[in-house]
C-alpha cells in the first residue's frame, strides 16, 4: 500500500498545488482541527507572503521557503507541537515533485 502524507499519495506524481494543499492541511492536523480551515490557509499564505513566494502558483522553492518560515513563526508562537515531524513529512511530499 502506498504511503500517504497529508492526503497525498506518494506513489503518484506531485504537483506543487498539491504539496500547496498538503502544508494547508499539515497545519490543519497540527492545530488538532482546533481552528478551521480557511484560519490556516490564512496561515500559509501569510508565511508564503513573507517567503516572497506565490500561493496562488506556487513552486517547490516557494513551499520550502513558506515552510521555512512556517517552521519559524510556530517556534516563535510556540503554537505547535511536533514541527519537526510535520517539517519532514512536509519534506517527503516536497522530494515527490519533478
Amino acid at each position: 500500500m502506498a504511503e500517504k502524507i497529508y492526503s497525498v499519495d506518494l506513489s503518484k506524481a506531485v504537483t506543487p498545488k498539491i504539496a500547496r494543499d498538503a502544508v494547508i492541511l499539515c497545519v490543519s492536523e497540527a492545530y488538532k482541527g482546533n481552528i478551521s480551515k480557511s484560519e490556516c490557509e490564512r496561515i500559509v499564505k501569510e508565511r508564503f507572503k513573507e517567503a516572497g513566494a506565490d500561493f496562488d502558483n506556487p513552486t517547490k522553492d516557494g513551499i520550502m521557503k513558506a515552510c521555512e518560515r512556517l517552521s519559524v513563526w510556530s517556534s516563535e508562537e510556540k503554537r505547535l507541537k511536533d514541527i519537526e515531524k510535520h517539517f519532514f513529512d512536509i519534506l517527503k511530499v516536497l522530494n515527490k515533485i519533478k
